[in-house]
Protein backbone atom coordinates (compact mmCIF):
# COMPACT_ATOMS: atom_id res chain seq x y z
CA UNK A 1 0.00 0.00 0.00
CA UNK A 2 2.89 2.53 0.81
CA UNK A 3 4.48 1.26 -2.71
CA UNK A 4 1.06 2.77 -4.27
CA UNK A 5 0.92 5.76 -2.49
CA UNK A 6 4.38 6.93 -3.60
CA UNK A 7 3.71 5.58 -6.84
CA UNK A 8 0.32 7.65 -7.22
CA UNK A 9 2.05 10.61 -5.78
CA UNK A 10 4.75 10.89 -8.23
CA UNK A 11 2.31 10.44 -11.12
CA UNK A 12 0.50 13.41 -9.85
CA UNK A 13 3.12 15.49 -9.40
CA UNK A 14 4.66 14.64 -12.99
CA UNK A 15 0.93 15.82 -14.34
CA UNK A 16 1.20 18.90 -12.24
CA UNK A 17 4.43 20.12 -14.02
CA UNK A 18 3.08 19.19 -17.88
CA UNK A 19 -0.32 20.36 -16.84
CA UNK A 20 0.58 24.19 -16.52
CA UNK A 21 1.91 26.46 -18.79
CA UNK A 22 3.87 29.51 -18.60
CA UNK A 23 1.98 33.28 -18.87
CA UNK A 24 2.31 33.41 -22.67
CA UNK A 25 -0.82 31.59 -23.27
CA UNK A 26 -2.82 33.37 -20.63
CA UNK A 27 -5.11 35.63 -22.18
CA UNK A 28 -3.95 39.23 -22.23
CA UNK A 29 -6.61 40.05 -19.57
CA UNK A 30 -4.97 37.63 -17.32
CA UNK A 31 -1.40 38.70 -17.26
CA UNK A 32 -1.95 41.77 -15.36
CA UNK A 33 -3.41 40.03 -12.43
CA UNK A 34 -7.01 40.45 -13.05
CA UNK A 35 -9.13 37.37 -12.14
CA UNK A 36 -11.78 35.92 -14.20
CA UNK A 37 -13.90 33.20 -14.45
CA UNK A 38 -12.13 30.99 -16.34
CA UNK A 39 -10.67 27.64 -14.73
CA UNK A 40 -7.04 27.83 -13.34
CA UNK A 41 -4.14 25.53 -13.57
CA UNK A 42 -2.79 24.76 -9.88
CA UNK A 43 0.04 22.43 -9.40
CA UNK A 44 -0.38 20.46 -6.48
CA UNK A 45 -1.31 17.12 -4.39
CA UNK A 46 -4.55 16.94 -1.88
CA UNK A 47 -2.95 16.72 1.89
CA UNK A 48 -4.63 16.36 5.60
CA UNK A 49 -3.20 16.28 8.63
CA UNK A 50 -4.02 13.28 11.13
CA UNK A 51 -3.68 13.07 14.44
CA UNK A 52 -4.13 10.43 16.70
CA UNK A 53 -4.70 11.37 20.48
CA UNK A 54 -3.65 7.29 21.92
CA UNK A 55 -3.16 6.32 25.69
CA UNK A 56 -2.31 2.82 26.49
CA UNK A 57 -3.61 0.95 29.50
CA UNK A 58 -3.52 -2.53 31.40
CA UNK A 59 -6.52 -5.00 31.41
CA UNK A 60 -7.09 -2.97 35.08
CA UNK A 61 -7.27 0.93 33.31
CA UNK A 62 -3.91 1.26 34.55
CA UNK A 63 -1.92 3.48 32.25
CA UNK A 64 1.46 1.59 30.77
CA UNK A 65 4.25 3.94 30.60
CA UNK A 66 7.44 3.26 28.55
CA UNK A 67 5.76 1.37 25.14
CA UNK A 68 6.84 1.77 21.88
CA UNK A 69 4.23 3.09 19.22
CA UNK A 70 4.80 2.81 15.77
CA UNK A 71 2.94 3.63 12.93
CA UNK A 72 3.26 1.18 10.33
CA UNK A 73 1.93 2.92 7.12
CA UNK A 74 3.03 6.41 7.53
CA UNK A 75 6.19 7.31 5.65
CA UNK A 76 9.11 8.46 7.16
CA UNK A 77 7.55 7.76 11.37
CA UNK A 78 9.75 7.58 14.13
CA UNK A 79 9.03 5.62 16.84
CA UNK A 80 7.59 6.70 19.92
CA UNK A 81 7.53 6.04 23.46
CA UNK A 82 3.82 6.09 25.68
CA UNK A 83 4.49 8.93 28.74
CA UNK A 84 4.05 8.68 32.07
CA UNK A 85 0.21 8.70 31.63
CA UNK A 86 0.36 6.06 28.95
CA UNK A 87 -0.23 9.11 25.89
CA UNK A 88 1.25 9.29 23.46
CA UNK A 89 0.44 11.58 19.78
CA UNK A 90 0.50 10.91 16.08
CA UNK A 91 0.92 13.98 14.07
CA UNK A 92 1.50 13.69 10.27
CA UNK A 93 0.33 15.57 7.45
CA UNK A 94 0.16 13.49 4.26
CA UNK A 95 -2.26 12.28 1.09
CA UNK A 96 -5.61 11.54 2.65
CA UNK A 97 -5.94 8.21 3.83
CA UNK A 98 -9.00 6.45 5.62
CA UNK A 99 -6.78 4.44 8.39
CA UNK A 100 -3.50 4.11 9.98
CA UNK A 101 -2.28 0.66 11.45
CA UNK A 102 -0.30 0.98 14.59
CA UNK A 103 2.27 -1.64 16.18
CA UNK A 104 2.33 -1.42 20.08
CA UNK A 105 5.47 -3.24 21.95
CA UNK A 106 6.62 -3.20 25.30
CA UNK A 107 10.61 -2.49 25.08
CA UNK A 108 11.75 -2.30 29.14
CA UNK A 109 10.09 -5.80 29.93
CA UNK A 110 9.11 -6.21 33.58
CA UNK A 111 9.61 -2.65 34.59
CA UNK A 112 6.97 -0.01 34.11
CA UNK A 113 3.99 -2.08 35.73
CA UNK A 114 4.78 -5.72 33.79
CA UNK A 115 5.57 -7.27 31.13
CA UNK A 116 2.71 -6.94 28.10
CA UNK A 117 2.39 -9.00 24.99
CA UNK A 118 2.47 -7.01 21.42
CA UNK A 119 -0.50 -5.42 20.58
CA UNK A 120 -1.70 -4.43 16.27
CA UNK A 121 -4.41 -1.28 16.22
CA UNK A 122 -5.95 -0.25 13.54
CA UNK A 123 -7.18 3.66 13.72
CA UNK A 124 -10.11 3.93 11.12
CA UNK A 125 -10.71 8.02 9.75
CA UNK A 126 -13.83 6.91 7.67
CA UNK A 127 -16.31 9.53 8.21
CA UNK A 128 -14.09 12.08 10.27
CA UNK A 129 -14.65 15.45 10.04
CA UNK A 130 -11.89 17.92 9.45
CA UNK A 131 -10.95 21.03 10.29
CA UNK A 132 -9.25 23.98 9.38
CA UNK A 133 -9.10 23.24 5.80
CA UNK A 134 -8.99 25.93 2.73
CA UNK A 135 -11.40 24.23 0.08
CA UNK A 136 -8.11 23.84 -2.08
CA UNK A 137 -5.83 21.30 -1.66
CA UNK A 138 -5.80 21.24 2.46
CA UNK A 139 -8.49 18.95 3.80
CA UNK A 140 -8.14 20.40 7.01
CA UNK A 141 -7.15 18.08 10.02
CA UNK A 142 -8.56 14.81 11.32
CA UNK A 143 -8.19 13.68 15.02
CA UNK A 144 -9.33 10.61 16.59
CA UNK A 145 -8.99 9.34 19.92
CA UNK A 146 -8.04 6.19 20.88
CA UNK A 147 -7.39 3.97 24.05
CA UNK A 148 -4.93 0.76 23.54
CA UNK A 149 -5.65 -1.65 26.04
CA UNK A 150 -2.57 -4.12 26.87
CA UNK A 151 -2.91 -7.82 28.15
CA UNK A 152 -0.20 -8.60 30.36
CA UNK A 153 1.87 -11.65 29.29
CA UNK A 154 1.75 -15.48 31.03
CA UNK A 155 3.95 -17.99 31.26
CA UNK A 156 2.57 -20.81 29.05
Amino acid sequence: MNFYKKFLSLILCSLGFVACSSTDALPPDRIDGTVTDETLCEYGCPYAVYKVLGSVVNEKNEPIKGIEVEAENIYEFKKIITDDKGNFVIEKSEIPNDEYKLSLKDIDGKDNGGEFEAVKETVSFKGVNFTGGDDKWNMGTAEKDVTVVMKEKTDK
